[in-house]
């Protein structure tokens, strides 16, 4: 998992949760320029869907 800010470089392309170079990795993304409270808090709520769901990963 990568915290993405919000203006991010062409690499993590946009609008996406995901990146072709590296196909199991999961973007989190700002919505709001330096909110990162929001980028953890949505990757807290991921983590225990993650760990119940182990065939996705």
């Amino acid at each position: 998992w990568v915290a993405i800010p919000f203006a991010s470089d062409w690499r993590w392309l946009l609008d996406r949760e995901d990146t072709p170079w590296y196909p199991t990795m999961r973007l989190f993304r700002q919505c709001r320029w330096g909110d990162w409270d929001e980028v953890f808090s949505r990757m807290a709520q991921e983590l225990p869907r993650m760990l119940t769901d182990k065939r996705k990963y």
